[in-house]
């Protein structure tokens, strides 16, 4: 198949992140920012869930955000939850927006699964 199509980026307060795109060609219909599990002291942005978030851009014409908060115990709470919630406010500014080449009037959706779920509840 086709190669993936993403980027890795740091987004304000230096928080990593990858972004999926749809297939070239396909336009941008809006954002998914998305949260991994891991219990919230294993799971990475980079890796853990690349091809189904890659599937989810090509398939749903998203940009896909999936978010490197930090884990426990090295960071006590609530910073995962503080870096969830800093992209979850950079998303629809100007620069979130650029980034993932959605235009303004798109929709802007938050998921995760297990302690990630529970992240984008909050």
């Amino acid at each position: 198949g086709e190669p993936s199509r993403f980027e890795d980026v740091t987004i304000p307060g230096g928080i990593g992140a990858r972004i999926f795109f749809p297939k070239a060609g396909t336009a941008v219909r809006g954002a998914l920012l998305h949260f991994h599990g891991g219990g919230y002291v294993i799971g990475t942005a980079f890796g853990q869930n690349d091809e189904r978030l890659q599937r989810h851009a090509e398939n749903c014409g998203l940009a896909v955000v999936s978010i490197e908060y930090r884990l426990a115990p090295e960071h006590r709470f609530p910073a995962a939850l503080d870096d969830c919630l800093a992209a979850a406010e950079w998303l629809p500014t100007d620069l979130g927006r650029a980034a993932t080449r959605v235009a303004r009037d798109s929709p802007l959706l938050l998921v995760g699964e297990s302690a990630g779920a529970n992240l984008a509840a909050a």
